[in-house]
């Protein structure tokens, strides 16, 4: 063991060129992915106190399970770099490690000297990584060197060390196979099985959630599928290209044909320099789910409705002013567009024993006319001012709504004299669907036209109310109260901030992932084009040209792409679907939130543009003219 650690320590201090870039790929890993580890953990850790923006500040498990996507949104993209960066330029490895094993070196010994040759970069990235957190910490008041951080980040330097241990001679080829050059590497369909199961546990999730399941299954079985279906994205495209190689091996050009037997020798050699690509790719499309939902809850949608469509809002009508005065003095507001009267009351209950098990404490009455209830409540439909009638029917009813004579009493509990009975016939206002449900303000209450009661009757219910609507403006507050007029939008302004908040750091959070993901891309890719040197020399000493070349390039790169594309923006969907999924379950109706489909079409559009980008990249170099050094093997 003392001798594979000697030879390892060599192997790194005196590195050929190839072998020296690749060192400083993996020092530079090691940095900035501690770095990045180490920052995210602080910003979870700031997060922990702020509560959920859809189900309150008890920090329910939506909470938890969001704080926990944070952290592996950042972690699984760097420990994928890592991993791929400790097997960079796998094939020219694995026949040296052949070379060894032939003189007689053990398999352990061989992966003691990877160990030895990639540790000190690994462990001196992450000494640097945490020396600039230490430098960071000391400049802004954040602690990024906590116990738990630590812990994390160094599972960056271990992915590194682990990855190089996993270069070694394919297992169903001998030594003198692999030595000579590349061998059919084995990929089995049981390397789906991540995926599967990441799936299957995104899914459980949401079944448990829904189920009432404790807080740490719900957590385990998203978080969990999470990793396998990142692993599984990963996979996916080495398992498949295997079978597209042997359908181009059966006929076709000689680009099909050199392409074919590149990706059926190393289908996994693409897909280590995609993976973090396709992981940044799938926190993204997820990301992009999340912050579709989160801008479609009602306290935030509202509030932007407010803001850059229509101003809507409930007030109390001054006391001692009669409608007119109220219409007069609103109108000279600029930007005010309708306004609308009415006045609140409740069906006295309390006098009809047979309805009072049933909706106890009363139901609510609206006195208005049919043009002002069109405003207040949008969509209804059917309304007449020469009868009282249910707007849809009463919210916390499982019965059909009562009619025939009803008494009617001021609203509160200190007004217990009925005031005049309605008579209410069968068959209740429609409410159209509309894409603003929050404003459905008298939904569930009975409506009864002004006409109804005398001028004695109204004056001895509830002082006036009234909806406005506006256009939105600056100012249009501040000088709506500078007439006298309270507004009251009956959402919370402050919710609605914190909530743009999330998403800002959502949309940040997913561009600095996709970041890291293309850094990792044009790393290996650097590493991948040195080692590809070699092998493009030798087809063009075999005569191959060089359109030829780059055809099977293009068919090597793109096709395991295409495919991970594909399987990352499905994962990414299926995860945000499934975090949505668990909102729900403890959600009122009200506030069940969706993901539409579309949500993926710019990471979609995204992931097109940048495969042909990448393809493009990649394939630089192709036509350069063949030097004897490129036929060496190290």
């Amino acid at each position: 063991m003392r001798e594979a650690v000697a030879l390892g320590w060599r192997l790194c201090t005196r590195a050929s060129g190839h072998g020296r870039i690749r060192s400083a790929i993996m020092l530079l890993v090691a940095s900035t992915g501690t770095l990045a580890v180490l920052a995210i953990a602080a910003a979870v850790r700031r997060m922990d106190a702020a509560f959920d923006p859809v189900t309150g500040p008890e920090r329910p498990v939506t909470a938890i399970l969001l704080s926990g996507f944070l952290v592996l949104a950042v972690v699984l993209p760097v420990v994928a770099i890592a991993l791929s960066s400790g097997r960079m330029s796998a094939a020219t490895r694995r026949e040296r490690a052949a070379r060894l094993r032939l003189l007689g070196v053990s398999g352990r010994d061989v992966a003691a000297a990877s160990a030895a040759e990639s540790a000190p970069w690994a462990l001196g990235g992450w000494g640097i990584g945490l020396a600039l957190a230490a430098v960071v910490s000391s400049v802004v008041p954040v602690a990024l060197l906590t116990g738990s951080a630590l812990l994390i980040s160094a599972a960056v330097p271990a992915s590194i060390i682990a990855g190089a241990c996993t270069v070694r001679s394919a297992r169903r080829s001998s030594p003198t196979a692999t030595a000579r050059g590349p061998v059919d590497a084995p990929v089995r369909l049981l390397w789906v099985a991540p995926l599967v199961m990441g799936l299957l546990a995104l899914g459980g999730s949401m079944l448990a959630a829904h189920d009432g399941a404790s807080i740490r299954t719900v957590l385990v079985l998203f978080l969990g599928g999470i990793v396998l279906a990142a692993v599984g994205t990963v996979v996916l495209p080495a398992v498949t290209v295997r079978v597209i190689a042997r359908t181009l091996l059966r006929g076709g050009p000689a680009s099909a044909l050199i392409a074919a037997r590149r990706l059926q020798s190393r289908p996994a050699a693409m897909a280590r320099v995609f993976a973090a690509l396709l992981i940044g790719l799938m926190v993204t499309a997820s990301a992009q789910g999340l912050v579709v939902a989160f801008a479609n809850v009602p306290q935030h949608r509202a509030v932007e409705h407010q803001r850059t469509v229509q101003a809507r809002s409930d007030v109390y009508v001054p006391e001692g002013w009669d409608d007119a005065r109220f219409r007069d003095r609103v109108g000279e507001i600029e930007g005010v567009k309708v306004i609308a009267m009415w006045q609140s009351a409740t069906v006295d209950v309390g006098s009809l024993p047979t309805l009072r098990d049933t909706y106890g404490e009363g139901l609510p009455v609206v006195v208005a006319e049919c043009a002002d209830l069109a405003i207040l409540q949008p969509g209804v439909q059917g309304c007449s001012d020469a009868h009282a009638a249910w707007i849809a029917s009463p919210l916390d009813a499982e019965e059909k709504p009562p009619i025939g004579p009803l008494p009617i009493r001021p609203a509160g509990e200190g007004n217990p004299d009925t005031v005049a009975t309605v008579d209410v016939q069968p068959g209740a206002l429609r409410i159209a669907p509309s894409d603003t449900p929050w404003e459905n303000k008298a939904e569930g209450a009975l409506f009864v036209p002004r006409g109804l009661l005398t001028t004695e009757q109204a004056a001895t219910l509830e002082g006036g109310r009234a909806t406005i609507l506006a256009t939105p403006r600056l100012g249009l507050d501040q000088e709506m109260i500078a007439h006298g007029i309270a507004l009251n939008s009956g959402w919370d302004l402050e919710e609605y901030r914190r909530i743009d908040q999330l998403l800002d750091s959502i949309r940040l959070l997913s561009i600095a992932v996709l970041g890291i993901g293309m850094g990792g891309f044009l790393l290996l890719l650097i590493d991948r084009a040195l080692e590809r040197r070699s092998e493009v020399a030798r087809l063009q000493l075999a005569g191959v040209l060089h359109r030829t070349i780059l055809l099977a390039h293009v068919l090597e790169v793109l096709v395991p792409l295409a495919i991970g594309c594909a399987a990352a923006l499905g994962v990414g969907f299926a995860i945000a679907q499934s975090y949505v999924g668990i909102g729900n379950a403890t959600a009122s109706a009200d506030d069940v939130v969706g993901i539409p489909v579309d949500a993926l079409l710019v990471p979609g559009v995204a992931s097109v543009l940048g495969a042909l980008v990448v393809t493009a990249i990649s394939g630089l170099g192709l036509g350069s003219r063949v030097r004897a050094r490129d036929l060496r093997r190290v």
